[in-house]
């Protein structure tokens, strides 16, 4: 707030008060001489009351306005990776929102917090802040559709994955949980991290065919936010992706639609100035440059990269570098590169990229006939095969276990016949893995043409009924006419008795029914069913620990089912019989399930 900004504030206070003591004064002279009407008082009361609260009113939304620019501003700093401006900026969010009364600043407030604890590794403070947001929302009832609820549990979904221990498919609840959430109330920024998010973990899990198509449709999404930074991240995790579903070894052939990919990629990033971005793009082109056997292309992007960009651009640049020096039997250029590239993976403290800078490390030693150095990084290597999961970086895995075999051979005939079987092993891993993402892909693009023909036919249904609008609206008020002389006439309401009756018949048909014939001809005993859930077009019954997919809709499956089976959540539906216990938001059945319930069904539960 500058110096004239203060004066006016000052300036506008003192005259209201002047004001305010002007008019008292004349209205006690109008008292005192039986002058006054009730016009006076009213004006006294807009004066003392009202003008404060005008101006209260004013400088909270100035807040709201300064804190929303600070945010923007800090966001900014958190891209561009500048720590003195971050933490300068989170001052003034933090102030504005202890000024405001305002939940919804002090909860966006509690976001940027947890996101700088975050930046700090100080998991402590991330879930000790993440309760005080929770109960914020509580307290106000704020809903979890509502955007900063929404970023809340993107947020914390993303550290639970990253300070915690739990299992992926666990954090992956959440992350759809968001996803559906974000969707439907149309916030397709956070719909298309959350999808992302999805994707990645996908890759992760090496479940290439499931990430792919999570990756489209965040493509797909990104589009309609016009974020430029969503569509860029969006495209990056689909030239990896796409990369990585490439069959091996790759060939130039293979890899030009990608390179393709990568320039039209990188020319947008200039194009909307994202900077921050470009490194990654130019990483991509350069590794399909490489596969190309375009040396001088790549060679040229990688030294165009500085060293003071983040230290997984830089360890990933020197990583290239030395793999253009190794193809091209360049070892002058090798020892140099190899050096700078285990500086900076040894720097990261993270196994797997120390485990390819030792690989190469053990690849130069053997080709200079280094002994000594052979020895020490192929121990090195053995000890980061331990380290790190081996179903997740095959890539890496299979260039170790080939440079190992390598260095055995002719002095240890066992190890090298190992190792050889090991590259062998992850070599068919990696092309069975392909080839399942394949298989997911084609089905999930037949899900989607026949979502496509279904949407098709109600679309021409509710055409034909847009067309004859009048024509069904005459039938329709016909109809009414008859079904109300008919009821008129029979006093004894006959029919309304043989509907109650046909209803009590079917009430207790679904009781005394023994079982369910689903649609792909398997026979269910309702007894056995704990709990149905939906998955878009498919509907699974978990039985004794199974779980049976049938082709349906929940909806459908419900008018089917006895009264004991009740809806929880739109997409699960539970037996009562097997409920174990009940919180405010999960029911557990045995022996230890947990459903999600949703607020708008608790009713239902006695």
């Amino acid at each position: 707030m500058n110096n004239n900004t203060i004066e006016l504030i000052l300036g506008i206070s003192i005259g209201s008060i002047f004001c305010k003591v002007s008019i008292l004064a004349r209205l006690t002279y109008n008292y005192v001489n039986r002058q006054a009407n009730y016009s006076y008082y009213f004006f006294l009361a807009f004066f003392l009351i009202g003008i404060p609260n005008l101006y209260g009113q004013k400088f909270e939304e100035n807040d709201s306005l300064r804190n929303a620019q600070y945010i923007k501003l800090y966001e900014q700093a958190v891209t561009e990776n500048n720590e003195t401006l971050r933490l300068q900026y989170l001052d003034s969010i933090k102030k504005y929102a202890e000024q405001s009364s305002s939940p919804f600043l002090k909860l966006n407030a509690l976001i940027c917090e947890i996101d700088q604890a975050a930046y700090q590794n100080d998991s402590t403070l991330i879930f000790k802040l993440y309760n005080r947001a929770t109960l914020l929302i509580n307290k106000n009832n704020i809903p979890y559709r509502d955007p900063l609820s929404l970023k809340l549990e993107l947020q914390h979904s993303k550290n639970k994955l990253r300070f915690t221990n739990l299992p992926a498919d666990s954090v992956l609840k959440d992350f759809h949980r968001v996803y559906e959430e974000a969707y439907a109330a149309k916030n397709y920024t956070i719909a298309t991290e959350a999808i992302g998010r999805i994707a990645l973990l996908y890759r992760n899990k090496k479940e290439l065919g499931k990430a792919i198509t999570h990756n489209q449709i965040e493509v797909e999404i990104a589009l309609k936010t016009g974020d430029s930074i969503e569509i860029a991240a969006s495209r990056i995790t689909e030239l990896d992706l796409s990369y990585q579903l490439l069959p091996r070894p790759i060939t130039s052939d293979l890899i030009a639609p990608l390179i393709k990919k990568g320039l039209a990629l990188d020319t947008y990033l200039q194009e909307k100035g994202l900077l921050h971005w470009h490194p990654f793009s130019q990483l991509y082109l350069a590794k399909f440059y490489i596969h190309d056997r375009s040396y001088d292309k790549s060679n040229a992007i990688l030294l165009n990269i500085s060293d003071t960009e983040d230290i997984r651009i830089v360890f990933s640049k020197y990583e290239h570098l030395s793999e253009i020096a190794k193809a091209t039997n360049n070892l002058e250029d090798y020892r140099k590169y190899i050096s700078k590239f285990k500086f900076y993976a040894y720097k990261t403290q993270r196994p797997f990229v120390a485990l390819n800078a030792n690989n190469y490390l053990l690849d130069y030693a053997i080709k200079t006939n280094q002994k000594d150095s052979a020895k020490h990084y192929a121990k090195r290597l053995e000890f980061n095969l331990k380290q790190v999961d081996t179903a997740q970086y095959l890539d890496y895995i299979y260039t170790a276990y080939n440079t190992l075999s390598t260095y055995y051979t002719d002095f240890n005939l066992d190890e090298e016949r190992k190792y050889k079987e090991y590259t062998n092993a992850t070599s068919k891993q990696i092309i069975n893995n392909q080839k399942k993402a394949l298989t997911e892909i084609l089905h999930f693009k037949d899900e989607r043409n026949q979502l496509q023909v279904e949407n098709q036919k109600l679309f021409d249904s509710l055409s034909f009924s847009q067309k004859n609008f009048f024509i069904v609206l005459i039938i329709i008020l016909l109809l009414s006419v008859s079904v109300f002389i008919v009821l008129n006439r029979n006093k004894k309401y006959k029919e309304l008795v043989t509907i109650i009756e046909e209803e009590k018949n079917m009430i207790a048909e679904k009781v005394a029914r023994k079982n369910i014939v689903l649609n792909n001809k398997t026979t269910l005993y309702l007894d056995e069913i704990k709990y149905i859930k939906s998955d878009r077009n498919y509907v699974e019954f978990h039985v004794n620990g199974k779980n049976i997919i049938d082709r349906n809709k929940l909806s459908t499956v419900m008018k089917e089912l006895p009264p004991n089976f009740i809806k929880v959540h739109r997409s699960y539906i539970i037996n009562k019989n097997f409920i174990k216990s009940q919180t405010s938001t999960v029911i557990t059945l045995d022996p230890n399930i947990e459903i999600p319930l949703s607020r708008s069904y608790k009713g239902k539960i006695n």
